[in-house]
């Protein structure tokens, strides 16, 4: 898209420069032919005799001189605008590679931050896991031996355990979405939509996603996978936090000319106003993910009329 702006501006300007050419041309023409029909030259000889006094035949050796350093003003000027030209030209060139450096270091971090996320909810799994089954059993243990001192004891313990694993579950979850690794990116979102209508009561979460999205799924890669289910889950977050609604709904669609996953997470609270900086890093970070996939962003809101996000991001289809 830059480069076609480039190619529009670079034949304006050639176009601009020729119509110009062509205007200084036909002045040029003009007034000579206008002097051969009228004798200015005659006239103004005649004028510069009768008015010898004022030095007028001086004159056009000034003016002259002044044509003269016109002409060399202007060609410095063009000589400036030249270099300046290409120092901007260079600039823009540094700064699309240190966009582009910029959006692959953030897509490698992204990347190390889910395997770090993976290694750490299999390390708790195993760890923890290990302990918690043993102190489950040691437990149940205690309770068979229906021993009026222990009993109370080892049953609370059994409930305490069955407390930890429920929020290891959840936080490995949330670590580390196995769902993905499962199922597709829709089955995926789903569940997380289930999960977290669980975890707030209070909030109405729906999943919609069109046919035809739904039949060509498997056209997301899994590096797209995890960052579309990162985004919604962030979003999800937000409403939770922020929004102070009562209702959030998430779309999905696949373009069918262009392959883009086009993601949309609308809720019906409090909203925001879009022109004040956000001060949480929720937003940011969404908006950081799309950038480094060379997708788009877009948020609608309004103060009391909720906020709505939609991401588009390019899908790179195998042949």
């Amino acid at each position: 898209m830059r480069n076609l702006f480039n190619r529009c501006k670079a034949l304006y300007l050639r176009r601009l420069a020729k119509n110009d050419f062509i205007l200084a041309m036909f002045v040029t023409l003009f007034v000579y032919f206008s002097a051969v029909l009228a004798n200015w030259a005659e006239g103004i000889g005649v004028f510069i005799q009768r008015h010898e006094f004022f030095q007028f035949d001086e004159l056009l050796l000034g003016l002259f001189t002044a044509a003269c350093m016109a002409c060399w003003y202007s060609y410095r000027r063009v000589l400036d605008w030249k270099c300046e030209l290409k120092q901007r030209q260079s600039a823009e060139v540094a700064v699309l590679n240190m966009l582009h450096e910029n959006r692959t270091l953030t897509q490698h971090l992204h990347t190390a931050q889910e395997d770090e996320r993976k290694r750490i909810a299999h390390e708790m799994h195993d760890e923890m896991g290990q302990y918690l089954t043993a102190i489950h059993l040691s437990a149940h243990v205690l309770v068979s031996q229906d021993n009026a001192l222990t009993l109370p004891y080892a049953q609370r313990i059994m409930q305490h355990v069955a407390h930890i694993q429920n929020a290891i579950k959840h936080l490995l979850e949330n670590l580390h979405a196995t769902t993905l690794e499962e199922h597709h990116l829709a089955d995926a979102v789903e569940c997380l939509c289930n999960s977290w209508q669980i975890d707030h009561p209070n909030l109405e979460c729906h999943f919609m996603i069109s046919p035809f999205a739904l039949s060509h799924i498997h056209w997301v890669d899994s590096t797209l996978k995890i960052a579309a289910y990162r985004m919604i889950q962030e979003a999800l977050t937000n409403v939770a936090k922020h929004a102070n609604a009562t209702q959030v709904s998430i779309n999905m669609d696949i373009s069918k000319q262009t392959p883009h996953l086009s993601l949309s997470v609308l809720d019906n609270g409090m909203g925001m106003d879009l022109s004040q900086p956000s001060a949480g890093f929720g937003l940011l970070g969404v908006r950081e993910r799309v950038r480094a996939l060379h997708g788009n962003l877009k948020l609608s809101s309004s103060p009391q009329k909720g906020l709505q996000i939609d991401i588009s991001l390019p899908i790179k289809v195998s042949d």
